[in-house]
């Protein structure tokens, strides 16, 4: 069995379409929003940005990554554009990664849900660590996993004007201490954290109830301050 991680430094760099193509498909992708007068006003506009300012940005785009060397261009500006300069609230409008639930709301209660939630997380968390998880593959073309790598163990550390994200996520065979495995629970204005892994063993779904079930006891005895709603306020007010 291929190991999760294997082809992402045999993957070949993420080539750059030329700014013809980058148009065509601009121009197909409106054609379907417009009516006819509003496309030919922008296959217009279109044309101009290819004789003009256009040629020139593309080739300054081209030159940047010729001297970068980067494999995947287009990586570092989606994951700032659209994500860490985002200044809206980030939850619940914006994840970067996350897991659709895995337990049909009518089951029991939503301590069981959350519980298996995460156990099954973190049976992905050990599968990812050990290079386990299956490869993702578009026919017979094997796709990067890179971005696995942030499933766990990564946080955003907000700035001004643009955020940071900060991974301490290694591989078995990058490091074989075990990473962070602990897990932040908001609620009623509180925050808990506990571990998921006793003497290096995780803990079974009955186990992370029973911690769950402390921590609604807990937090009902009086609201906390609710720190966690800095996540929805917007820039300024969340640096402050």
């Amino acid at each position: 069995m291929k190991k999760t991680f294997e082809y992402d430094d045999k993957l070949p760099a993420l080539p750059l379409p030329t700014l013809e193509h980058t148009l065509e498909r601009y121009l197909d992708s409106v054609r379907a929003v417009v009516d006819d007068n509003e496309y030919a006003n922008t296959k217009k506009v279109v044309e101009r940005f290819a004789k003009g300012i256009g040629r020139e940005l593309h080739e300054q785009l081209k030159t940047n990554i010729e001297k970068r060397q980067e494999r995947n261009w287009l990586s570092k500006w989606w994951d700032e554009e659209i994500y860490l300069k985002w200044r809206l609230p980030i939850a619940p409008t914006i994840s970067m990664t996350g897991f659709n639930c895995l337990v049909p709301p009518e089951t029991d209660s939503q301590l069981t849900r959350i519980c298996v939630h995460m156990y099954a997380c973190a049976l992905v968390f050990e599968t990812i660590r050990e290079e386990r998880y299956p490869i993702s593959y578009v026919g017979k073309h094997p796709l990067t996993m890179h971005q696995y790598k942030h499933f766990f163990n990564t946080c955003r550390i907000p700035h001004k004007g643009c955020d940071e994200l900060m991974s301490v996520f290694r591989t078995v065979s990058e490091d074989p201490r075990r990473p962070p495995t602990h897990v932040v629970v908001m609620r009623n204005g509180h925050m808990f954290m506990f571990d998921l892994y006793e003497s290096n063993k995780l803990l079974t779904p009955p186990e992370i109830l029973k911690r769950l079930e402390d921590i609604v006891q807990q937090s009902d005895q009086s609201p906390g301050l609710g720190l966690v709603l800095l996540l929805h306020y917007h820039e300024m007010n969340g640096q402050k």
